[in-house]
């Protein structure tokens, strides 16, 4: 087991005076498995002036574990959210929400506020035929998120929502796939663009290969005594009303 904690002290004429701060814990064993990471965030200040006002308010937790159930063997899940008025320049931040605060474009040094919460759950068996390695096995899993966040004091605002799933096969110890479809619908700040983007990818190996800590496509490749292949693609495509413009991206890589 770790722990990481991180605090900032805030004098600023923009974020106001006070302090906000974190902690995390890292591989903490329970009886049914491992909490690979939970930790919380929390944030106050208040801005000086004639008329006191509160600048940052906020707080958050978030949760990743790894459980192994009598019924359904080993699941991941977790998820995360964050709610008040926040600075998503906040080094507290980041760790956990920096992806989110790029993904919405959001404004560094600014105060923001709204919320954001995403759950998931993954390694659920779906479909058994036989056992070890005589037999095939089927599994998946899922995430959702949304998000609405506005810049304080204007009408400028960012929204969102997101929905994956997921599903992994191992057959006879010794072929294994997992393909990964995300759908993002979405708005980021400084914009009037409603936009559908996609992302999909799929990792297939031969060996000894462990395809349920295949997270990401690294993870794939990483895998030892994995031989393995990685096919990816992405999209995006404008709705009414949007400026952007329509993307298309694919590509596919082996070691032979």
């Amino acid at each position: 087991m770790s722990i990481d904690a991180d605090m900032r002290i805030l004098f600023s004429t923009t974020l106001g005076y006070g302090v906000e701060g974190g902690i995390t814990i890292y591989d903490y064993a329970v009886p049914a498995g491992t909490i690979e990471k939970v930790g919380a965030v929390a944030g106050f200040t208040i801005i000086t002036g004639s008329n006191p006002e509160i600048g940052l308010l906020y707080i958050g937790a978030f949760l990743d574990a790894d459980i192994r159930l009598p019924a359904l063997g080993k699941v991941n899940f977790g998820g995360s959210m964050l709610f008040g008025r926040i600075d998503s320049g906040s080094p507290v931040l980041q760790d956990e929400y920096g992806d989110l605060f790029d993904d919405m474009s959001a404004p560094s040094g600014e105060i923001i506020q709204g919320g954001y919460f995403l759950a998931y759950a993954n390694n659920i068996p779906i479909f058994s035929l036989g056992a070890g390695c005589v037999g095939i096995e089927i599994s998946g899993g899922g995430e959702m998120a949304f998000w609405a966040f506005n810049k304080a004091g204007t009408t400028d605002n960012a929204w969102g929502t997101r929905l994956g799933v997921n599903a992994i096969g191992e057959a006879f110890c010794i072929a294994s796939v997992k393909a990964d479809i995300t759908l993002q619908l979405d708005n980021d700040f400084g914009e009037d663009n409603l936009d559908l983007t996609g992302t999909a990818w799929a990792g297939a190996g031969c060996g000894a290969c462990e395809p349920e800590d295949w997270d990401t496509k690294s993870d794939v490749t990483s895998d030892k005594w994995c031989i393995s292949c990685i096919v990816d693609l992405y999209f995006k495509i404008p709705l009414q009303g949007s400026s952007s413009k329509s993307e298309f991206d694919f590509s596919a890589s082996c070691p032979f």
